[in-house]
């Protein structure tokens, strides 16, 4: 595998799993992965989706919290293409207002979070887009078939990101372009604010003149 820096466009030797985790499953909820699936799918809106769905299994974290309680449970499902995945993750932010008691009939107001399980490769490049959005007031960056993308707003188009000096080189230039903007506007506003001195210094003169003239014409 190559270095984890590097993502080519192609991404051709990463093999993703397509996969979606889901968590903030009470252990309350006592039904098997099939029918938590399909309430789940119903809730978003996806009714028969489930059949775009390979195969699911229980998930556990790598590295427990000592003490940590045992009341939730995670399920990973497997998605059958990249469209898919893709299409079930843009659906996820519906569960953000729909308790585990209104899909389940159990589990109380606790809400349950879906997210894309993608590579370490693809996780690292993803988390650094994400934070250089946030420092260049850019959208948050998204990833299509294993490929992170950057995109200004939310209608601009999806511009890729293959590697993590790409990357850095993009917020090089948009800091260079963003001080550029900001000294011309700085410029802009001391020119205006001498303009307007100028004019307020015009304004205190004209009384005296209309005076003057105004004693010239008496005499």
């Amino acid at each position: 595998m190559r270095n984890s820096t590097v993502l080519p466009y192609s991404n051709s030797h990463l093999t993703d799993s397509c996969e979606v985790l889901l968590t903030g499953i009470s252990a309350s909820v006592d039904l098997p992965r099939n029918v938590v699936l399909k309430k789940l799918l119903s809730a978003m809106g996806l009714d028969d989706f489930e059949r775009f769905i390979a195969s699911s299994r229980d998930w556990s974290p790598k590295k427990r919290v000592p003490d940590a309680t045992e009341d939730f449970k995670a399920i990973v499902f497997r998605c059958s293409s990249h469209s898919n995945h893709d299409f079930i993750i843009m659906s996820a932010p519906k569960l953000a207002s729909i308790h585990s008691e209104t899909i389940f009939g159990s589990g109380g107001d606790h809400r349950l979070f879906l997210r894309a399980l993608w590579l370490r490769e693809v996780y690292s490049l993803f988390s650094r887009a994400n934070t250089a959005a946030h420092g260049i007031r850019f959208s948050r960056p998204i990833v299509r078939n294993l490929i992170v993308h950057r995109c200004e707003t939310v209608q601009s188009p999806l511009m890729p990101i293959a590697t993590v000096n790409e990357l850095e080189l993009f917020i090089a230039k948009n800091q260079t372009l963003n001080k550029k903007q900001n000294q011309q506007q700085s410029q802009k506003q001391g020119q205006n604010q001498s303009q307007n001195q100028r004019q307020r210094q015009k304004q205190g003169q004209n009384p005296n003149q209309n005076q003057n003239q105004i004693q010239k014409f008496n005499q």
